[in-house]
């Protein structure tokens, strides 16, 4: 009794440290009521908008487009406010939860504990808390019945606000729907009414000219001053850009180089279209800034406008299809495509400025609903037949010849678009023709940049050009290696350029932008694949930073080995240790932070890795011995770049050790890969490790009857005289020749010596070689040659008719006399 009283009082005092450390803790770091607090004034706020905007939807069906529009903006403010009280409240009620469980442990167990439990003989007795605890509790309960509260109240807000958003959407595809079948007047109507109405047109140019113009009302001095900014601008853009002229000719560019290519059209474009655009443009800005000159001339302001804007849009198409002089053509089009498609495409700008000013006519009264509806059939012909034209100037490149099917298809769409438009349907015929337009332009466009980018990179991974080899050495890189991370940058690139032109072609077709939105969603808000929420924006980014920070990797180990650590006294093979290392970490924090972008979980990680060891410890054995040999190998240096090695029937050089493999290049100039356990678990033979000291032994007979003597001191004299030989090192002996035995034909000798470098081991054994060969012809010192004396048993007979005898026939005998 007395041991279950005091296990009862220990228990009730360790309790009530448990809750003060709780409530310390939760003061400390992330108070619960804060969360509660937090913004509360904006809930109600979004309760009421949400009611008013519920009572709007009811109505809506009735609604203009723009009337949807922004009814559906504010529906998704509601929603955004009821998403963030919902990511706000969710922490704060698992944090009382935890709470919680420390007061009431029984509460947060399994239902297998529970029921382990209940099977126990004696039940064990409740733990009274005190008044202080049980307030707390209380206090811990009431703020999580106030947060659950108003976590329903935000999702039945997110709930409500989503089928708003669905209900608004219908209504937009329905309006939609209505207005692409909504038909108009016909082609042959709107011609009849404008035969009917023929005086329409004469009011219209009288009041053109007479009123909307206002030259009646121009003062002669700001015509002057019109005229002399236009001179100032034309001469501006005459003189200024001379140097660039001449440099633009002194720009070599070849063959399919669109990146400098590109320039060199840029630069001869702009200088060649300077004047024109400088005048233009000066004139523009004198009309709109000084007071009242442009005030009575609203038509002659829309013209210049129109012209500004056509001559900048010419200079671009000549830049990118048929480049001013000196420049040259830099895109794969031939001349006979590159400069029809031009004309034609600066035909379909001066359409399109033409449709324009119609409509800033429309707008401002001068052109009538039928006047207005004849015009823009006619330009909306116009515009077809040339869209056809230049479809079929692509015929004449090669691999287009053949695509005659998807050329006849995309004329008959821009036909039946035309058609749509002519029997009434307005809309619907617009929106086909200016689809199909928009996007062959963005596809166009798309496919240059991607080009432009492409040769950009393969220009740094070459370093074709000056700046080029400038970012390519302060890297480090040598000729041939290729720029680190350039590869994922050019995916990166590759996807935000095909993307974005993407979402514009299904912003050309989506008028309404619903499908664009939600487009927009998915791939800003991410969407989920078996149980995984995929973000693609922030794929995108964690593609971009890792590419990012491998060149900046690269750009670090440049530094470190050609500047920072050739000011210390390390050696040559720890430094390309150090640097190594330092590369393989800075891959790996590229890695993490890569995934830290990309949304990834660490803690989820840890499966996979540990799904992984029991794969490592089966299947990847190998891998993970030769990596683990690569970092002993890195860390202990028995094998350093350079150095001369043999391992197996391999003898070479080491051109680069990896993390898991080693590079030698052996004297035939054939590189072997050998896996580094190889080099760790087996003998290697490294003639240059401590240093590049070795030992040469030459072997060399002389005849029977030498006077030794002569033989040795010759040998040893030789040795000593050459430059390469180490002599008077007391660490090393000197050379030395060795009487090693009595040969079968020669007295063999042994010359041996060290040298200071063990690479140049055949060409010191060739000069040594060469030099013993002059001193014993000069001595008369023989080299004989093997010799071998044949006894034969018995007297040697020798027939001389025998010996006389021609040879017989093949397959035959020789014939008898």
């Amino acid at each position: 009794m007395l041991i279950c009283k005091a296990s009862t009082l220990f228990h009730s005092r360790f309790t009530y440290c448990q809750a003060c450390v709780l409530m310390l803790l939760s003061v400390l770091l992330i108070p619960a009521q804060a969360v509660e607090t937090l913004k509360s004034d904006t809930l109600p706020q979004a309760q009421a908008r949400l009611e008013r905007l519920e009572q709007q939807v009811t109505t809506a069906q009735t609604a203009t487009a723009q009337e949807l529009k922004t009814l559906k903006k504010e529906i998704a403010t509601v929603r955004s406010t009821a998403q963030d009280c919902v990511q706000r409240v969710e922490p704060g009620i698992k944090i009382l939860d935890s709470e919680l469980a420390i007061f009431q442990p029984d509460k947060a167990k399994g239902t297998q504990e529970k029921s382990a439990q209940k099977t126990q003989p004696e039940a064990q007795p409740q733990v009274p808390f005190s008044p202080a605890i049980a307030r707390q509790m209380q206090d811990l309960q009431s703020r999580k019945d106030s947060l659950e509260g108003r976590m329903a109240i935000c999702k039945l807000m997110l709930l409500k606000s989503n089928d708003l958003e669905s209900n608004v959407d219908d209504y937009l595809s329905k309006l939609q729907a209505r207005q692409m079948l909504t038909r108009g007047p016909t082609l042959v109507s709107v011609l009849q009414s404008n035969l009917d109405e023929r005086k329409h047109w004469l009011d219209f140019a009288k009041q053109l000219a007479a009123i909307s113009s206002g030259w009646d009302a121009i003062r002669p001095i700001y015509l002057a001053g019109a005229v002399a900014v236009g001179l100032l601008g034309f001469l501006f853009g005459r003189i200024v850009p001379r140097r660039l002229r001449a440099r633009t000719a002194q720009m070599k560019v070849g063959e399919e180089e669109v990146s400098a290519g590109l320039v060199q059209a840029v630069v001869a474009c702009g200088v060649c279209y300077a004047p024109i655009l400088f005048a233009l443009g000066g004139i523009v800005a004198y009309l709109r800034l000084i007071p009242h000159a442009g005030g009575d001339l609203p038509f002659v302001l829309i013209i210049m406008y129109g012209l500004l804007a056509y001559f900048a849009i010419a200079a671009g198409i000549r830049t990118l299809l048929n480049p001013c002089p000196p420049a040259t053509h830099y895109l794969p089009l031939p001349d006979a495509v590159a400069i029809p498609l031009s004309r034609r495409s600066r035909v379909l700008t001066l359409i399109v400025l033409f449709r324009w000013l119609m409509l800033e006519l429309h707008a401002d009264g001068l052109l009538d609903e039928t006047m207005f509806a004849l015009t823009r059939q006619i330009i909306g012909w116009i515009f077809v037949l040339n869209v056809i034209w230049i479809l079929w100037l692509l015929r004449r490149l090669e691999g287009w010849r053949d695509k005659w099917a998807l050329l006849l298809l995309i004329s008959l769409g821009m036909l039946g678009g035309g058609v749509a438009g002519s029997i009434g349907y307005i809309n619907l015929g617009a929106l086909v023709i200016t689809g199909i337009a928009y996007t062959l332009l963005l596809i166009g466009l798309a496919l240059v940049v991607s080009q432009f980018f492409s040769d950009l990179f393969d220009g740094l991974d070459a370093g074709r050009y000056r700046w080029q080899k400038a970012v390519r050495r302060s890297i480090g890189l040598k000729d041939g290696d290729y720029v680190p991370g350039l590869g994922w940058l050019r995916l990166v690139v590759n996807l935000a350029l095909w993307i974005a032109a993407a979402l514009l072609v299904l912003r050309v077709w989506d008028p309404d932008e619903q499908i664009t939105a939600d487009f927009l969603d998915y791939f800003t808000q991410g969407f989920q694949v078996a149980g995984v929420t995929i973000v693609p924006t922030q794929l995108l980014w964690a593609i971009l930073i890792f590419a990012l920070l491998l060149t900046l990797t690269g750009w670090l180990k440049g530094r470190l080995n050609k500047k920072w650590l050739l000011k210390t006294r390390m050696e040559p093979s720890a430094r390309d240790a150090l640097v190594t290392s330092f590369g393989y970490v800075g891959v790996a924090i590229a890695v993490m932070v890569a995934l830290s972008f990309a949304g990834i979980n660490f803690a989820s990680l840890a499966i996979i890795a540990g799904a992984l060891s029991v794969g490592i410890g089966f299947g990847l054995q190998n891998i993970v011995n030769n990596f683990v040999s690569g970092i002993i190998m890195l860390v202990e240096r028995p094998v350093r770049n350079g150095d001369w090695i043999v391992v197996g029937n391999t003898e070479g050089y080491v051109q680069r050790i990896s993390i898991r493999t080693t590079t030698i290049r052996t004297f035939d100039r054939a590189d072997v890969i050998v896996p580094n356990s190889d080099l760790i678990s087996g003998q290697v033979t490294n003639w240059t490790l401590g240093n590049t000291w070795g030992r040469i032994k030459i072997p060399i007979g002389v005849g029977y009857g030498s006077d030794v003597e002569t033989v040795i001191n010759t040998l040893v004299e030789i040795a000593s005289n050459n430059a390469d030989v180490i002599k008077g090192n007391p660490q090393l002996p000197d050379p030395y020749a060795l009487f090693l035995a009595f040969g079968d034909s020669s007295l063999d000798f042994e010359l041996r010596a060290i040298i200071r470098d063990i690479n140049r081991r055949r060409h010191v054994t060739s000069d040594i070689n060469r030099a013993i060969n002059a001193a014993f012809n000069k001595l008369g010192i023989e080299i004989p040659f093997p010799q071998r004396d044949l006894n034969f048993r018995g007297p040697l007979q020798i027939n001389p008719d025998a010996t006389m005898r021609p040879d017989p026939p093949d397959g035959g005998e020789l014939p008898h006399s």
